[in-house]
């Protein structure tokens, strides 16, 4: 399998509650993306660390953005955002730090197309959209930079981190249609 065939599931984002519950499900994610990073970084060495690193400063204050973009609207909390972040936090700590990239190719290396973004800009306003379009544009490179390093990891890690993103595409499939 590759891991880059993992891929999160298509939903009709043309309702207003579904695009919303999306928006406010990802936030609960995205808030805790640099933290996870923060807690990686100290632990891993080498290539890892430098690319755990470097992407620190791509992920710095992307969950503002959505929160402005939904004006504050996120609600407290989502218990399955917290069960993928929360698993997150287990791995790095008392698995592998290279655990978060399995986790970390299932939310870049498939970014939102930007057509369907323009659709959803037009049915829904651009000022609810100018994270997602960010990230649409962005992640391209993000994802690609991701697949290098993701060629890297040894043979014997291979399982966890696949391992990682089939649980993490599972539990945020969960969180979006559920």
């Amino acid at each position: 399998m590759n891991i880059t065939d993992i891929k999160l599931p298509i939903l009709n984002l043309s309702k207003k509650d579904n695009f919303l519950k999306n928006l406010r499900f990802m936030y609960h994610l995205m808030v805790a993306s640099e933290d996870l990073l923060k807690e990686a970084i100290p632990i891993s060495k080498g290539w890892l660390k430098d690319y755990y690193t470097s992407h620190i400063e791509e992920e710095r204050g992307h969950a503002k953005w959505l929160y402005d973009d939904l004006k504050g609207d996120v609600g407290d909390y989502d218990l399955t955002a917290a069960a993928c972040a929360g698993t997150q936090y287990y791995l790095i700590k008392h698995v592998h730090p290279i655990a978060l990239l399995g986790y970390m190719s299932v939310l870049e290396c498939h970014p939102m197309n930007l057509e369907i973004v323009s659709e959803l800009e037009k049915l829904h306003g651009k000022e609810l959209c100018r994270c997602l379009r960010f990230h649409a544009e962005n992640d391209v490179f993000h994802g690609a930079d991701l697949e290098k390093i993701l060629g890297k990891v040894p043979a014997e890690l291979e399982n966890l981190v696949i391992s990682n993103a089939i649980q993490t595409a599972s539990l945020i499939k969960y969180g979006l249609e559920g």
